[in-house]
């Protein structure tokens, strides 16, 4: 019997063969986050890690403008030690929204009141302060955490409509950090590039996010020898690449 099309993916024998040629083609120039690397860095780091977790949601340009030298000065503004030094929360509030209209946020709208990355951010540094976490201590509370499912799904409660609690987000920013080895942020350039190959990713994604993401670790990756974490940067950091290759 041919199970190619049951579950939610219809994924078939030469999609495979095409993942594996781009695998075998882009994977040695591909730079994969070693697993670990959080204990390197600094709450300064691992703030601005969250920091442009938040901002780049529909405006990955924004990671630019965000680390430019000429917005030095408004990186400086957010940092970790001048946000937690605040006691007042409208101060807090009203520094973060400046910062995402200064550096041309999307959805960082006129109305301070409405601007949902200010209240995430917000949010953020008012749970590190409520609970005597730094954004360094939050990360070896999740180490501790045994597989990548419950540590997404630990980062996901606590921070559940903070933009750093969405399915992809929590992926995104978990792999960046060297805490989770095979799982897969499926953002807009991994779909198209599915999409481009013959494979159909359901639109509402956030409903049916696992089933997907475990069909695609045991029907692509698990056949090609690679972790999700592996797959997932090799797509996105040669995302224009590959839709040239193909």
């Amino acid at each position: 019997m041919n199970n190619e099309n049951k579950g939610v993916l219809s994924i078939k024998k030469e999609h495979i063969e095409k993942f594996k040629e781009i695998i075998n083609k882009f994977s040695k120039n591909t730079e994969i986050p070693k697993f670990g690397n959080w204990k390197k860095q600094s709450d300064k780091d691992i703030w601005e890690r969250i920091f442009e977790q938040v901002i780049i949601v529909g405006d990955s340009d924004s990671y630019d403008r965000f680390h430019s030298k000429e917005n030095r000065e408004i990186k400086e503004k957010v940092s970790y030690a001048r946000l937690k030094g605040m006691s007042d929360e409208n101060d807090i509030r009203k520094t973060i929204y400046e910062a995402l209209r200064d550096l041309g946020v999307r959805y960082a709208g006129k109305d301070i009141k409405k601007c949902k990355k200010t209240q995430a951010l917000t949010n953020i540094i008012l749970w590190l302060k409520k609970n005597r976490k730094t954004p360094k201590s939050l990360l070896v509370d999740i180490s501790k955490k045994k597989s990548d499912d419950e540590k997404i799904d630990y980062l996901r409660k606590t921070f559940k409509g903070m933009y750093l609690g969405g399915e992809k987000s929590s992926r995104d920013f978990l792999i960046g950090l060297g805490l989770i080895k095979n799982s897969i942020a499926f953002d807009v350039r991994i779909s198209n590039i599915f999409k481009k190959i013959g494979i159909k990713l359901p639109k509402n994604m956030e409903k049916y996010y696992k089933k997907v993401e475990e069909e695609v670790l045991e029907k692509i990756c698990k056949p090609l020898n690679i972790t999700g974490t592996q797959f997932d940067r090799i797509l996105y950091n040669n995302y224009d690449d590959i839709l040239e290759y193909l």
